[in-house]
């Protein structure tokens, strides 16, 4: 099922990815990363602080 979210005034994107990891929702996304990419699965890690944050997805996308 497909659902849309709608972020609240002071939330931000970051915000989305921790919730969707903690309450283990698949996330899905639209990339532009070489190229238009779509990338969906479970979120494993969110990574901040190394130079360039990145998260990493169940699916094995990063």
């Amino acid at each position: 099922m497909k659902t849309r979210s709608t972020s609240s005034i002071n939330e931000t994107f970051l915000d989305i990815l921790i919730k969707c990891k903690e309450r283990k929702v698949k996330a899905s996304m639209l990339l532009d990363a070489r190229g238009m990419i779509g990338a969906e699965g479970l979120i494993r890690a969110i990574y901040l602080d190394v130079p360039k944050p990145y998260l990493e997805l169940e699916s094995g996308i990063p």
